[in-house]
């Protein structure tokens, strides 16, 4: 599926996509009785889903092979994506560390940044094979009822893999090749109207997004380790291991971001869902488990809303300092700020991290910077207040580093209520 063209994939005219034609891919494929959708017709409340998407991503081979077979580094290459994961099993090991046959039974916990779409929790084994000398396959396929007490919970979107994954062939300059396809049959479960189109074009759980996901954290994993860095994208931050630091913090900002805004299980959220997004609100005690948060109750609204403005023009907006006073309920109106630090994370230069300081405070006494977190592939605007923070739409904001003249350190400030 990741190799084959026409006729088992067939270009959109409309999205210049590549599209499944189910026909053929049943008589390729199916054998009879083995579809948990109906053996090979559609059943009532099941949907089918089928996406291929092709990138070039700034790695190489083995870290993501590497990477790809361990629950742990997996997580931390789709943060945005997966809020749990976990290896069952080892079914079949390698010899010497080799990955090349390796299977593996993992489970994981698939989200979008949203609580209003249903998670999907998935158990599957995993296989890597070897096909060439530069070129990798990673499989996954479904297993149900792999364990009879782990039933799928009510917040979650029954999903069944069909054989999907990605193939993976090296290139030239420590870069690789990567083709993905992701075919499941899901259970068709209540989405609000709002977030549908999204999931019809795949840009939830298809291929499109996990590519899109990859080739932003290989960016990021390039540019904390590179030498050669203009100036301009290294602002305020004089060595690499400051920078390095810097982008840690961030990831790390992003990270914890990602897991409070998802639709987990681990994540009682309660309020009124409606079509047009509605305000969730879900608490929970830390106990000193999670060093980047204060110890006690963390508080968290997440409001959700399609806004009539092109994505790209919305980025801007959160990224420039003089307009922050117009949307940040924790600046006093009007008050302006600078940025102190930039780095850069990616080939796009909205993909950075800032470190804001506000003006007026730095004339009177010792500033505390705001660190702010922008990727440049944001689709709608969430407004989330957690006790410490308020973040919207991958601009994030917590306490931040002391300034560049010194070694950067993860500092953290007394948490502020939102003021709402």
């Amino acid at each position: 599926m990741c190799s084959a063209g026409e006729p088992l994939w067939v270009r959109s005219l409309e999205t210049g996509r590549d599209v499944l034609n189910y026909d053929e891919y049943a008589r390729r494929f199916q054998r009879g009785g083995d579809d948990p959708a109906g053996g090979g017709e559609q059943r009532a409340g099941w949907s089918v889903e089928a996406s291929r998407e092709t990138g070039v991503v700034f790695l190489d081979t083995t870290q993501l092979v590497n990477a790809f077979m361990d629950a742990n580094q997996w997580m931390e290459l789709f943060p945005t994506m997966i809020s749990k994961a976990a290896t069952l099993a080892v079914i079949r090991a390698g010899q010497n560390d080799d990955k090349d046959g390796v299977v593996q039974l993992m489970f994981a916990e698939v989200q979008t940044l949203t609580p209003l779409v249903p998670t999907r929790e998935l158990s599957f084994l995993r296989h890597c094979k070897k096909l060439t000398a530069d070129k990798w396959a990673v499989v996954d396929v479904s297993v149900d009822n792999v364990e009879p007490d782990a039933r799928t919970s009510s917040t979650a979107s029954k999903c069944l893999k069909k054989p999907s994954g990605c193939v993976i062939e090296e290139q030239t300059n420590g870069r690789c090749k990567v083709t993905w396809v992701e075919h499941a049959t899901c259970r068709n479960a209540a989405v609000p109207s709002m977030c549908r189109p999204a999931a019809a074009s795949g840009l939830t759980f298809g291929a499109r997004r996990w590519v899109a996901a990859l080739r932003l954290q290989c960016e990021r994993m390039v540019f904390s380790v590179a030498t050669n860095i203009p100036a301009r994208d290294s602002a305020g931050v004089a060595t690499l291991a400051g920078r390095r630091s810097v982008l840690k913090l961030a990831h790390r900002m992003a990270s914890s971001l990602c897991r409070v805004i998802g639709g987990s299980r681990g994540l009682a959220w309660s309020g009124q869902a409606s079509n047009s997004g509605g305000v969730r609100v879900t608490s929970r005690r830390n106990a000193g488990d999670d060093p980047g948060e204060p110890c006690g109750l963390v508080a968290c609204a997440v409001l959700s809303a399609w806004l009539p403005v092109n994505p790209a023009a919305l980025l801007d907006f959160l990224r420039d300092a003089s307009r922050r006073h117009e949307w940040d309920v924790m600046l006093p109106p009007g008050r302006p700020v600078r940025s102190r630090v930039s780095v850069a994370k990616g080939k796009d230069r909205g993909n950075c991290v800032t470190a804001y300081v506000d003006l007026i405070s730095s004339l009177t006494e010792r500033s505390r910077p705001i660190m702010s977190h922008h990727q440049s592939h944001c689709r709608s605007l969430s407004d989330v207040r957690p006790r410490e923070s308020r973040t919207a739409s991958g601009s994030s904001r917590t306490a931040a580093p002391a300034p560049a003249s010194r070694p950067w350190r993860t500092r953290r400030s007394t948490p502020r209520p939102c003021g709402r």
